[in-house]
């Protein structure tokens, strides 16, 4: 069971309905988080246009489907996922108009490099990850390339 008060929209946490009731089989799927209530967690699958369905008339806005906290789950950070999101030999460099930076990630740790100052942050989730990218850069971290997770 997960905490909400460690996530935020847009973190991909994991919808795993056998740890409500072990006689499901239906599989696991990589959620995106889209409302974050007390007791469960609204959800869209990632890297798909969710928000609107397109019909003769218009668009026709589409519901987010909540999940209660017992059935999630973070989703572990391995190598492919770090590769895939961006990290090149366990680094990843970020410039923009603020200046640069560097993040590095190794077992389970998180290290920010920026204007000669390094700060080391704990991080086994992809949640963690993308909560410390967001809170150091003011920007999400770029999860397009995570194939994973499809």
């Amino acid at each position: 069971m997960i905490n909400p008060s460690e996530y935020r929209l847009g973190n991909i946490i994991c919808w795993n309905p056998a740890l409500k009731d072990a006689a499901i089989t239906l599989p696991t799927l990589h959620i995106e988080i889209a409302a974050i209530l007390p007791d469960k967690i609204g959800y869209v699958s990632p890297n798909i246009d969710h928000r609107v369905e397109y019909f003769e008339d218009g668009p026709i806005p589409k519901g987010v489907v909540f999940r209660s906290l017992e059935e999630l789950e973070p989703v572990a950070l391995t190598p492919v996922i770090v590769a895939q999101a961006g990290f090149v030999q366990s680094r990843l460099d970020v410039s923009n108009e603020k200046g640069s930076c560097t993040f590095m990630y190794a077992e389970g740790e998180v290290r920010y490099i920026e204007d000669q100052k390094e700060f080391h942050y704990t991080c086994k989730y992809l949640h963690q990850l993308q909560n410390i990218f967001y809170a150091l850069k003011g920007m999400e971290l770029d999860l397009s390339g995570i194939t994973v997770m499809a």
